[in-house]
């Protein structure tokens, strides 16, 4: 895992405000989903934000509490400047701070994911 790349998952956790009602629902689009993955996050939901993740390790239930203690003080105001979807594969580029993150996003079983074996 890089801490370069916390920041940028902590940024786009904001994005996500706005869509924090929709609890378990699910997501439309690769962006959606990574909206929905960083406002569970920044609310503490772990429980909503594991749902919202890819990975071949079981890693996020230790990394969750560290990225909810990251983002517990800061204000973000992330925007998604793009979304380039390739089958099961997306990218979703995300800008905070003037910085642009492209976070990993992957199809699993009809419903996109945070791919953290990409991100990390």
């Amino acid at each position: 895992m890089t801490l370069r790349k916390l920041p940028a998952l902590a940024g786009a956790a904001v994005l996500a405000l706005g869509l924090a009602a929709c609890g378990g629902e699910s997501v439309a689009g690769p962006d959606d989903a990574a909206v929905a993955f960083f406002s569970a996050v920044n609310t503490g939901d772990c429980e909503r934000a594991e749902e919202l993740v890819h990975s071949s390790e079981d890693i996020f239930g230790q990394m969750c509490p560290m990225l909810v203690a990251q983002f517990e003080d800061e204000d973000f105001a992330p925007t998604v400047d793009e979304v380039t979807e390739n089958g099961d594969t997306a990218t979703v580029t995300m800008t905070y701070d003037g910085t642009p993150e492209d976070i990993s996003m992957v199809k699993v079983d009809g419903a996109w994911k945070v791919d953290l074996d990409e991100v990390f």
